[in-house]
Formats: structure tokens, sequence, C-alpha cells
């Protein structure tokens, strides 16, 4: 059960995009963000390989091909990849940074102090992806170049780390599938974030996917689903402080 995770280190950077870039939107206010500790994260989006591994199980569409097991697991809800993290945790021994509640919203609350897996913040991915470069999307501002979107993934996801990396080692920020963050929505960026959720309201998606054009994979753009959805073209990353 091998998978690789990339160093960040605690610095500031500026969140958001400039009014000039191509595509913006308007939530995308560009300011000064502070990432104060430093963290890991996973250099690839979770994997069918890693997923199965954990939990016995596949959702993904695109499974079955000879490269399957490399490509991002997708179809998995927010729900779902917080009830990962706290496997793989427990997997590992390591404390779950996740308690969650009952039923089929339960209330879930974060531990930030717990040294298992968990989502990324908001913030903390557009760090990530970034990585100190200036490009609009993750690693390059060339998209064909570090990612896969509606011009140059035949309509399906592919195996993770098939294109270049950005400056940190990290591969397919942008593109191939969207990644859930642990942020609930509210239409601008939060000072700060609540360690409790609860219900099925719309959270963050990062990244944009293999169905999608250029202007959706830039690292400032912001999407939001409900916690329930499952799609072919949204999955997770793993994140863990050190």
């Amino acid at each position: 059960m091998r998978f690789d995770m990339a160093y960040c280190p605690a610095g500031r950077f500026t969140m958001g995009s400039p009014k000039n870039e191509e595509g913006r939107d308007a939530d995308e206010d560009q300011q000064e963000v502070e990432i104060a500790r430093p963290f890991w994260i996973g250099v690839h989006p979770v994997t069918q390989r890693l997923y199965e591994a954990v939990t016995g199980e596949n959702p993904s569409c695109f499974k079955g091909k000879p490269d399957s097991a490399l490509r991002p697991v997708e179809q998995v809800s927010w729900l779902d990849a917080v009830r990962f993290c706290n496997r793989l945790s427990e997997v590992l021994r390591l404390s779950p940074a996740y308690e969650v509640g009952e039923g089929e919203t339960p209330t879930v609350k974060w531990n930030p102090k717990a040294s298992g897996f968990r989502l990324l913040e908001e913030a903390e991915w557009e760090y990530a992806a970034r990585a100190g470069q200036p490009f609009r999307f993750a690693g390059s501002e060339r998209l064909e170049e570090v990612g896969w979107f509606d011009r140059n993934s035949n309509s399906e996801t592919h195996a993770s780390g098939s294109l270049k990396a950005n400056a940190w080692g990290i591969h397919d920020m942008s593109g191939n599938v969207w990644e859930w963050c642990w942020n609930d929505w509210n239409g601008r960026y939060k000072k700060s974030y609540d360690c409790m959720f609860s219900g099925n309201g719309p959270r963050v998606n990062r990244g944009g996917s293999w169905y999608l054009p250029s202007q959706l994979a830039r690292v400032a753009l912001r999407r939001r689903r409900t916690a329930s959805n499952r799609d072919s073209n949204l999955g997770f990353r793993l994140a863990r402080l050190l």
C-alpha cells in the first residue's frame, strides 16, 4: 500500500486571481494568506489502487483498464473521502482526524491536532497547487503540459503522474478530477474555518477535470457540490500535518 507525499513548507502567498486573468470569476478576489504550519500532501490524488486496498471497494467509472489502478478514484462523495481518511489513519495506526456522527447526513468534526490523514483546506490546496509559481495552472501556463482536460483527455481520466509535476513535485492539481476540500461553501473566502460541519450542504471543489475546458482548471477557480454528490470527475487528495 505505497503512496507518495510531498512536503509543503509554511509560508505566505497571494490567494485568488488578478483581475486581468482570462476566465476569472468574481469570487476570486486576491488576498494574502499565511499557511502557518507545514504539511504533507499527496503527490497524486487518491488512486483506485489505494482506495480499494483500504476499503475493499472501487466505485470508479473508469476502472478495469490496464492503467486504472493508477487513475484517480472517482464517484466518491465528500463523506466517502472523510471516512477514507479515517480508515487509512487507523490502518497506519495514526489518530483519525475526523469524528463522524450517525445517520445519512452526520455531523463531522475535525481535530486539527490529529496525526492522521485529512482533506486539504481550500487555502492549503491553492498554496500547494501554486507551489510558489506564477502560473494559471499547477506547474505551467500551458495546461496540456500538466493536466488532463477536454482537449487532451479523450473523455476519460488518466494515470496520475503521467504529465509534468509542479515545482513541489505534485501532479494533477489541474485537470483529471476535481478534488474535494474540507471547506463548506459561502461564496467568498473565509478568514477562518470551523472545525465542525453538519448536514449535506455544498463543499468546495478545486482543480477542474478531464471533461472541462482549460479555464476551469485554473488554480484560482472555485466550485461547489453538495457533500453527497458522486461523479466520474470528482475525487480527492490526502493531507497530513507534520
